[in-house]
């Protein structure tokens, strides 16, 4: 007879917020600076081992606290 695994005492921390931190830190520690243009969010996705929507989601909760936004593409 199988045993259950007792549940976690730790709530599950979702993908994008996880993303996000890393993005943040990227930000704190210059990897990123203010005004550079990051990949395409297919790049990032790979880069961060995360689906695209996501990366996009992740991008755009930063987005909206102020932290990056979206520019259009140049054409």
């Amino acid at each position: 007879m199988q045993t259950e695994s007792p549940p976690s005492s730790k709530p599950r921390i979702p993908r994008y917020r996880v993303v996000e931190k890393s993005v943040m830190e990227r930000i704190q520690t210059g990897v990123y600076t203010a005004g550079q243009r990051l990949d395409a969010i297919d790049r990032l996705a790979a880069d961060f081992k995360v689906s695209p929507s996501t990366m996009r989601q992740s991008l755009q909760n930063l987005a909206s606290r102020g932290i990056l936004e979206f520019k259009d593409a140049p054409r």
